[in-house]
């Protein structure tokens, strides 16, 4: 009950309100800074059965929230055994890129099987660091592959400008279940080599904990400030 109650409360309040707001500016005062919200659509989101925009992301998020407790039985039926969790989790992902291949995913589909690899990937992150807890953690080694996963998650953000050319937006959003094991050795990194210096202090550093704390609301109303700077003309830094 905790855990439903504390999943509901990180999603739908937040969420709501900034559905309505989008509401209002669409059938009672329009403005052309808030995306277009119509009431039907309105309703639809509200029920999680539609996602405008950076809406999508949220039906998705919460449909591998009523997946975790099956995943944490799982894990407590396999008592735990990293070996066979590591099988349980490598057939789950095998399984779901056949049945919802990557290289298919539609755009800002709301159909968690596509995306599902990504999810598994972070709850396999997380008894892997239950894991370490309870022994010797390999530090060191997770610090390398935290630091190398940061350097080519950089890489692939500002390819465009390093390489002087567009990259194909399709490569990333067909390659993401790479992206989720290079974010989880990020994780891991950060969690399980405290002695390893520089990467430890730049993500504990109080700018990126304010920006992990506020992170999910940044996400929702972001589109209404990226529409205000191009209204307004200012430079176009997007």
């Amino acid at each position: 009950r905790r855990y439903a109650m504390r999943r509901v409360l990180r999603i739908f309040p937040l969420y709501w309100l900034v559905l309505a707001v989008n509401w209002f500016f669409t059938e009672v005062s329009p403005t052309r800074v808030f995306p277009t919200l119509p009431t039907d659509l309105w309703q639809q989101h509200m029920l999680m059965q539609a996602g405008k925009g950076p809406f999508w992301t949220i039906p998705v998020e919460f449909e591998y929230y009523l997946v975790i407790p099956f995943f944490a039985l799982a894990v407590r039926a396999l008592r735990g055994n990293i070996w066979a969790v590591t099988a349980f989790v490598a057939g789950a992902i095998a399984a779901s890129s056949w049945l919802w291949p990557p290289s298919e995913t539609p755009l800002n589909s709301l159909n968690l099987g596509y995306y599902l690899p990504v999810f598994l990937l972070g709850s396999y992150a997380a008894v892997l660091d239950d894991q370490f807890a309870r022994t010797a953690a390999p530090k060191y080694e997770f610090f390398a592959l935290g630091a190398l996963g940061i350097v080519f998650l950089l890489f692939a953000s500002v390819a465009g400008a390093l390489l002087g050319e567009e990259v194909d937006k399709a490569w990333q959003h067909h390659n993401y279940i790479g992206f989720g094991a290079l974010w989880s050795f990020v994780i891991l990194a950060m969690l399980r080599s405290r002695e390893s210096g520089w990467l430890v202090r730049l993500f504990s550093s109080v700018p990126l904990r304010v920006l992990g704390v506020i992170s999910f609301s940044t996400y929702l109303w972001h589109g209404p400030v990226v529409r205000a700077v191009l209204l307004l003309g200012l430079p176009n830094a997007f």
